[in-house]
């Protein structure tokens, strides 16, 4: 654990696992996922296609547990080599995320962190299910020291940031663009 005056120079940094996932591991996800209703994105409960316009499927945990323990895993190191936030699981289903080009699918600037439910959020993660090859546009982008920051973005790439990051996905122009998205809570920053 952290002393709390040691300084960290990673609290606007991101953490990744370069093409963890392989592919007979993504189509496993991508079916799992296909058993779970499609939703329109929405932004704190209300469809707001402005701001953001992309298809999601929640996965619950219940009989999920395997791939569900395989993230908090990661997320466990992430956490202890970069921030050591206190943190005390999710509380959120695994989103399945799907970006369009047919609808330029995106979503603009804006934190998983605030009001309400996502007030304890202390980590996101973004899973990189689709070969970049596959979509045109879609950067995973932070907003950085006043500089916009690209994430990777190699199919299977496992990616973990602190949720109080300004962070978008720009318009798919054309394809198809797929991720599994999570948040992991924790006491609220004091």
């Amino acid at each position: 654990m952290r002393s709390l005056l040691e300084k960290n120079e990673n609290m606007t940094n991101y953490y990744y696992y370069d093409g963890l996932l392989d592919d007979e591991e993504i189509c496993k996800i991508r079916e799992l996922a296909k058993c779970y209703e499609e939703v329109d994105g929405n932004v704190s409960g209300k469809v707001d296609g402005s701001y953001r316009r992309s298809r999601v499927r929640w996965i619950m945990e219940e009989g999920n547990e395997e791939l569900y323990e395989r993230f908090v895993g990661l997320m466990k190191t992430a956490n202890r080599d970069m921030w050591g936030f206190h943190i005390t699981g999710m509380e959120d289903n695994l989103q399945y995320t799907e970006y369009d080009g047919e609808y330029e699918g995106f979503y603009d600037w804006h934190m998983d962190f605030g009001g309400y439910g996502s007030s304890t959020r202390k980590l996101s993660m973004v899973v990189m299910l689709s070969d970049p090859s596959e979509y045109e546009g879609g950067e995973l982008q932070f907003w950085v020291n006043r500089g916009v920051v690209n994430a990777p973005n190699k199919k299977g790439t496992v990616i973990f940031f602190p949720s109080y990051i300004t962070h978008r996905v720009n318009p798919v122009r054309s394809g198809h663009r797929e991720t599994l998205v999570s948040w992991y809570h924790g006491p609220t920053f004091i």
